[in-house]
């Protein structure tokens, strides 16, 4: 028994850096590509204080957040290559879908990770087929209520990143 305990210790420890490899490689690849706009905001920036952040709403949820990125393109070639590479980041992981919009010139959706009652990451994507893409990725330790005041903000018209 001990032995499988040890067994998925060790393994948890291996595993648990790759958590968030994923955003990290295709925020890398993106960041500095011309034509994408990129942000990066760390846990000290961001214990700074919301007020710093007039593009996106967190609200108090910034003390529960170690990371934000974000990459936004106008470009039609790399909305393609990004949308693709968002896509198949989301295929094969742990990501729920919590809500999917189709409207008449931009579609959203939103994912999270969770583990038990904890929400680790967000991901909010907002596109319209190949002139515009938003992505948006959250990291940190939210709760629901976070999430839902997140997500409730994001929807307003004044609130749009470009």
């Amino acid at each position: 028994m001990m032995k499988f305990f040890r067994f998925y210790l060790v393994l948890a420890a291996v595993l648990l850096p790759l958590c968030g490899w994923g955003q990290e490689k295709l925020f890398d690849k993106y960041s500095d590509m011309k034509n994408v706009k990129s942000v990066y905001i760390s846990k000290p920036m961001l214990e700074m204080g919301p007020e710093y952040f007039t593009n996106i709403y967190l609200g108090s949820s910034t003390k529960k957040l170690n990371s934000v990125r974000l990459l936004s393109t106008s470009d039609s070639v790399v909305c393609k290559k990004l949308f693709k590479d968002i896509r198949s980041l989301l295929k094969p992981s742990d990501y729920k879908l919590l809500m999917k919009q189709k409207g008449t010139s931009t579609s959203s959706e939103f994912y999270v990770s969770k583990y038990v009652d904890i929400i680790e990451e967000l991901i909010m994507l907002t596109y319209k087929e190949d002139k515009f893409l938003r992505f948006i990725y959250l990291e940190g330790k939210m709760t629901e209520k976070d999430v839902k005041d997140i997500l409730l903000y994001q929807g307003t018209s004044d609130n749009v990143i470009h």
